[in-house]
């Protein structure tokens, strides 16, 4: 009888110890599949990149709506590598848990990039991922979300307008009207998106129409062999779109960037 209980103890200790050690190789592969993504993002690599997502990868970005399918986030990616040089990445895990095909990251990031017009800007949020098991044995990313630990900037409260007075002279004599002259063609544009899937691009067309009281426009183009949808507000001229774009970065988190019109 004692003999068998010890057998059956020493089992249950094997039982236990064995999967602990398997959680931990799948922590380190984890680990090293996130290192390869940091490793890619520093240099712009983006080829290297879309491999280390699922084909069903879903990003959920700060203040933006969701980008999905693998080639939607290689999308999103190539705009932000056009308009930024990424400088520093740090992505520290605080919490890695493995749950058989299927794990989640909890961690911190901080970046700062370089934009096109040489600005430095810098990120500090927290971060959610998940990730799943291959049929290879390798980790792949399938969802991502990231916010800022940063509040959003308020806007300043309207003006209040001034009492009206009464008149005290006399009306001017009706004078011929005259047509205004047209408004000059925008030479520039905002954009602050570009997505795979139109209904995105349809909705922060709509949120920053809104937002900012300027007709954003959704326009299709093909990049790449794959149709993508950007989204671009018309501006009156490229101070004007600097001006627009600092906003947006700062108050959407988004990376808008003036380009030309043809």
């Amino acid at each position: 009888m004692r003999t068998l209980v010890a057998v059956l103890v020493v089992s249950v200790l094997l039982a236990a110890c064995g999967p602990q050690a398997d959680v931990e190789a799948e922590k380190a592969a984890i680990e090293s599949a996130r290192a390869q993504w940091v490793a890619a993002y520093k240099s712009g690599d983006l080829d290297r990149m879309e491999t280390l997502y699922t084909e069903d990868a879903v990003l959920l970005p700060a203040e933006a709506p969701a980008v999905s399918g693998k080639a939607g986030v290689a999308g999103w990616y190539e705009q932000f590598f056009e308009q930024n040089s990424v400088e520093e990445i740090s992505v520290p895990a605080d919490e890695v848990v493995v749950a058989g095909e299927w794990a989640y990251v909890r961690g911190r990031a901080y970046a700062s990039f370089r934009g096109r017009d040489a600005k430095s800007l810098s990120f500090r949020g927290k971060t959610l991922e998940i990730w799943r098991k291959q049929a290879d044995g390798s980790w792949k990313w399938a969802r991502a979300i990231w916010n800022s630990d940063e509040p959003p900037a308020r806007p300043s409260p309207p003006a209040k307008p001034a009492a009206a007075k009464p008149a005290t002279t006399k009306p001017a004599p009706p004078t011929a009207v005259t047509a205004k002259p047209a408004a000059p063609k925008a030479r520039f544009a905002v954009q602050a998106g570009a997505f795979e899937d139109r209904a995105s691009a349809d909705g922060l067309a709509a949120r920053l129409s809104t937002r900012y009281g300027r007709k954003a426009e959704v326009a299709a183009v093909r990049v790449g062999g794959r149709t993508l949808y950007r989204v671009r507000i018309p501006v009156a001229s490229e101070a004007d779109g600097k001006e627009l774009a600092d906003r947006i970065r700062r108050e959407q988190q988004l990376e808008a960037l003036v380009v030309p019109l043809p």
